[in-house]
C-alpha cells in the first residue's frame, strides 16, 4: 500500500510540470500572435489595408495616345498605337458562363489569337500555384482587343491584357535629328531628343483610369453594380512641322554623297529654310539614325562592326548621330561671313560695289593678313566679293569701325538664341572686347563660331529684305479632331538692313555664282551664294561650305551645306558650291519652279562625255574628278564608302552621260537588279536628269536640249526585263540607257 501511494505522487508532479510547459508555450504563443497582430492592425496597417486593396480593388490605367509629327504635307512621320503584355493567373483561368469550355479549349484558342506555341500556354497554364506568368509582350493592339473580346463572349477569367503605348517612325532615317525619339518609361511614352523631347508636354496628353472592385473576370475583372472611379483619358495634340520629307531626302541624299565624296572626316550638316517666314523644310546633320530603333548602327557603319550595347557606341552616337550639329555645332563661318560685311558697308554707306582697294597683304597689330592665291593689286568691292578677298574685306570693315560692326553682329542674331525652340541649342562665340584684329579676323568668318542654324538665319535677313525671322519646326498643332490649337506666322524678331541693301546683297551673291565658274548646275534659274573655306590652325584642316539663295530674284530657299574636315586638304568652297546647287536645282524642281533656260544653258546642257574606267579608283578620287564635269559618284551601297577602292561601276565606262548624271560605284560586284522605267513625257532636261538617277537609269537626248521631252525609249532591247516591252512602268537592269527627245512646247 505504502508504494503504490508513492507512485501516484510521482505522477502528479509529473503533470503539474507539463502544465506550466503548456502554460509558458501558450503565454509565449499569446504574446507572438499579439505582436503580430499589433504589427498588422496598427504597425503595418496602412501596408496591408493596401495589400487588400489591390488584391480586391484594381486601378486599370488607360495610358493617352501620344499625338502624331506630321510632314506640313500631311506625310505621316512619327505615331503612337498601343500595344499588350499578355499574362495569366493559372487557377483563375476557366469560364464561368459555360462548364463545357474545357481549360484545353481555351490554350488552343490563346495560342492562336497570339500566334504562340501550343505547349508555352500549355506549361503556363500548369502552375497553378503562379499568382501571374507572362504569355507575350509586344502584342499588336487588334490582337489583343480579339483575345479581349474572346474572354469577354466566354466570361473567362484569370487573363490579364495590360495596355502599353508604343511609338512609330515611319520614314527610315529622315529627319532623324529634327524628331528625335520617345521611348516607353514608367507607363508612358517619354520624348528623347528633337521634337519629341521639345514638344513633349504637347505630345503626350493625360493618361485616364478607372478604380473598382474586381473578380478577376470580363475584359477589366470589375465587379457588376460596384462603385467605380473614372478620369477620362485626354490624347495629345498632333504636330504639323514645317518639314517637306521629299526635300529631307533630297538634302540627306546630297549631303551623304557629298561627304562619301570627299571622305569628310567630321562628317557636315545641312539646312533648307523659307527666308520669309523662318520655315524649315529640311535639316539633316551626317551621320543619320533611325528613330525608330536610335542605338542601331547609324549610316556609314557596317553593322558587323556595332555594338549597341556598348558604352563606347553609345557615347559615339551622342556625340555624332543623335546630336543636331545644325544648332549645337559651332564652327568658323569663314567667306560666307563676308555677305554681312558687305551688307554692313552698303548699309552705313562706308562703301559702295564700284569703291576700290588694294588686295595686297596687310598688317593689323603686327599681324599679317593676305588672300588665298595670287593678288590682284586693286579691285571692287563687287569683284572682291567675287574672288573672296580677305585683305578687301578687312578694309572694309575697318572702314565701319569695331561699334557699329559688332552692333550689326548683335542685330543679325549672333549673340542670342535663334528662337527655334529644339534642345540643345548652342551660343555662338565672339569677342567680348574686340580690337581691331579681332574686328579684321571677323570680317572674313575667322577667330569666331557660329551654329549653322544662326548663319542660316542671318542670310535669310540678307536676302528677304532685311529683316531676321525667328526660324520654326512647327506650321501647326492639332487636336485628335483636326481642330487647329496653334498656327505659326512668320515671326519677324526686328529689320536689320533695308529692302535696298538686301537687293543689293543679292545681286553680290549672283554675281558671285555667275563669275566663280561655268560648272555650276544653275540651268534655268538664277542662284546667288556665297563659299566658304575655313581652316583649323591646329590640324590645317578644312572645313568647306556654300550658302545658296534661289532663285536670286525672290528666294524661295536658303540652302547651307557644310562639309567637315575632307581628308584632302586641296577641296574647297567651289566643291561645296557644286553639291549645294545640285541640291538647290533639285529642289526648286520639286517645288515647280519654272526654269527659264538661256542659249548659254542649251550650250552646257549638250557637254555630254563619256564615263572613265574607275575601276581601281577611291569613291572619293572618282567624285573629285568629276565635279568639274558636272557628274555625281554616288556609292552605289551601304558598304562603299568614301575611302573604298571602285570595283564595279553603273553605267559601265564609254557610256555617254550628260550634266547632272550619277555614276553608281560599288566597292564589290554587285548582284544583277532590275528597276522600272519612269515616265518622263513633258518633263524638261534637268527633270528627266533627275528622274533617271533616281531609278539607277542613264538618259541621252535627242532635239532641242531646253525644250521637253516628247518621246523615250530603251536603247538596249536586251536589258529589258522577260516580256518586257521598254514602255514606263516595265522592269529593266540597272543602269540602262534611255534615249529622250526633247521638244519646245
Amino acid at each position: 500500500m505504502v508504494k503504490m501511494a508513492k507512485k501516484k505522487v510521482r505522477n502528479r508532479r509529473f503533470n503539474l510540470g507539463a502544465v506550466r510547459v503548456t502554460f509558458v508555450f501558450v503565454f509565449l504563443f499569446s504574446l507572438v500572435l499579439t505582436f503580430a497582430l499589433f504589427k498588422i492592425q496598427v504597425i503595418e496597417h496602412k501596408d496591408t489595408a493596401l495589400a487588400a486593396s489591390e488584391q480586391y480593388y484594381s486601378n486599370q490605367v488607360d495610358p493617352a495616345r501620344r499625338g502624331g509629327i506630321y510632314d506640313r504635307n500631311g506625310v505621316k512621320l512619327a505615331a503612337s498605337s498601343f500595344v499588350y503584355r499578355i499574362g495569366v493567373t493559372p487557377r483563375h483561368v476557366y469560364s464561368r458562363l459555360d462548364s463545357s469550355i474545357r481549360k484545353e479549349d481555351i490554350t488552343e484558342k490563346i495560342s492562336e489569337i497570339l500566334d504562340l506555341d501550343y505547349k508555352l500556354v500549355e506549361d503556363a497554364l500548369k502552375d497553378q500555384e503562379a499568382s501571374y506568368v507572362q504569355l507575350a509582350k509586344d502584342v499588336p493592339e487588334d490582337i489583343g482587343k480579339k483575345l479581349a473580346e474572346y474572354l469577354n463572349q466566354n466570361w473567362i477569367g484569370g487573363v490579364r491584357l495590360d495596355k502599353e503605348p508604343k511609338r512609330y517612325y515611319l520614314n527610315g532615317d529622315l529627319a532623324s535629328q529634327v524628331l528625335g525619339f520617345a521611348s516607353y518609361n514608367d507607363g508612358r511614352i517619354e520624348g528623347r531628343l528633337g521634337m519629341e523631347l521639345a514638344y513633349d508636354a504637347i505630345l503626350s496628353g493625360e493618361s485616364g483610369y478607372t478604380y473598382a472592385a474586381r473578380d478577376n473576370y470580363l475584359s477589366h475583372g470589375y465587379l457588376p453594380y460596384s462603385q467605380t472611379q473614372e478620369k477620362e483619358r485626354v490624347d495629345g495634340a498632333n504636330i504639323v512641322s514645317t518639314i517637306d520629307i521629299n526635300i529631307q531626302k533630297i538634302l540627306q541624299e546630297d549631303l551623304e554623297a557629298a561627304i562619301k565624296a570627299y571622305d569628310a572626316v567630321e562628317d557636315g550638316m545641312g539646312i533648307v529654310m523659307n527666308p520669309y517666314t523662318g520655315e524649315i523644310y529640311a535639316m539633316a546633320s551626317y551621320p543619320y539614325f533611325k528613330s525608330d530603333d536610335p542605338t542601331a548602327a547609324p549610316s556609314g557603319i557596317d553593322p558587323d562592326d556595332w555594338d549597341p550595347t556598348s558604352e563606347e557606341d553609345i557615347a559615339w552616337l551622342q556625340e555624332h548621330a543623335w546630336r543636331n550639329k545644325n544648332i549645337s555645332s559651332l564652327y568658323e563661318a569663314g567667306s560666307t561671313m563676308k555677305a554681312l560685311t558687305a551688307a554692313i558697308a552698303l548699309e552705313e554707306n562706308t562703301s559702295s560695289e564700284n569703291t576700290w582697294y588694294s588686295d595686297l597683304p596687310i598688317t593689323i597689330l603686327d599681324a599679317e593678313i593676305s588672300s588665298y592665291g595670287e593678288a590682284l593689286g586693286q579691285q571692287s568691292l563687287e569683284q572682291a566679293f567675287w574672288n573672296s578677298s580677305n585683305t578687301v574685306f578687312v578694309q572694309v570693315a575697318l572702314d565701319i569701325g569695331i561699334e557699329r560692326y559688332y552692333n550689326y553682329m548683335h542685330a543679325f542674331g549672333f549673340y542670342e538664341s535663334t528662337g527655334i525652340g529644339l534642345p540643345g541649342e548652342a551660343s555662338c562665340i565672339f569677342h567680348t572686347n574686340p580690337s581691331l584684329l579681332d574686328l579684321a579676323n571677323l570680317s572674313f568668318g575667322e577667330s569666331s563660331g557660329v551654329t549653322p542654324m544662326h548663319l542660316a538665319r542671318s542670310f535669310a535677313a540678307l536676302v528677304n529684305g532685311g529683316k531676321l525671322v525667328t526660324p520654326t519646326v512647327i506650321k501647326e498643332v492639332r487636336n485628335i479632331d483636326g481642330q487647329i490649337l496653334q498656327a505659326s506666322s512668320p515671326n519677324v524678331t526686328r529689320r536689320v538692313i533695308s529692302s535696298e541693301t538686301s537687293a543689293r546683297v543679292r545681286n553680290l551673291m549672283e554675281g558671285m555664282v555667275k563669275h566663280s565658274s561655268s560648272y555650276t548646275n544653275t540651268w534655268g534659274y538664277n542662284m546667288g551664294g556665297k563659299t566658304s573655306t575655313s581652316t583649323d590652325e591646329i590640324t590645317n584642316q578644312v572645313t568647306v561650305s556654300f550658302v545658296a539663295a534661289a532663285p536670286i530674284e525672290h528666294p524661295e530657299i536658303i540652302v547651307l551645306m557644310i562639309l567637315q574636315k575632307p581628308s584632302n586638304n586641296k577641296v574647297g568652297g567651289s566643291e561645296a558650291q557644286i553639291v549645294t546647287q545640285n541640291t538647290c536645282s533639285r529642289i526648286l524642281d520639286y517645288l515647280n519652279v519654272d526654269r527659264l533656260y538661256t542659249d548659254e544653258d542649251a550650250y552646257k546642257l549638250g557637254k555630254s562625255i563619256h564615263t572613265p574606267n574607275m575601276i581601281g579608283l577611291t569613291v572619293s578620287q572618282a567624285a573629285q574628278q568629276m565635279t568639274y564635269q558636272q557628274i555625281s559618284v554616288v556609292a552605289g551601297d551601304e558598304k562603299t564608302f568614301g575611302d573604298s577602292k571602285i570595283a564595279a561601276q553603273s553605267p559601265l565606262p564609254d557610256t555617254l552621260i550628260y550634266p547632272g548624271t550619277n555614276i553608281y560605284v560599288y566597292s564589290e560586284i554587285p548582284e544583277k537588279k532590275y528597276t522600272v522605267i519612269p515616265d518622263l513625257s513633258q518633263m524638261n532636261y534637268n527633270e528627266v536628269i533627275s528622274a533617271c538617277n533616281q531609278v539607277g537609269l542613264v538618259a541621252q537626248f535627242e532635239g532641242n536640249l531646253t525644250g521637253n521631252c516628247v518621246s523615250q525609249r530603251v536603247l538596249y532591247n536586251s536589258a529589258l526585263a522577260e516580256g518586257a516591252t521598254g514602255n514606263p512602268g516595265d522592269s529593266v537592269l540597272f543602269g540602262s540607257v534611255l534615249s529622250v527627245v526633247l521638244e519646245l512646247p
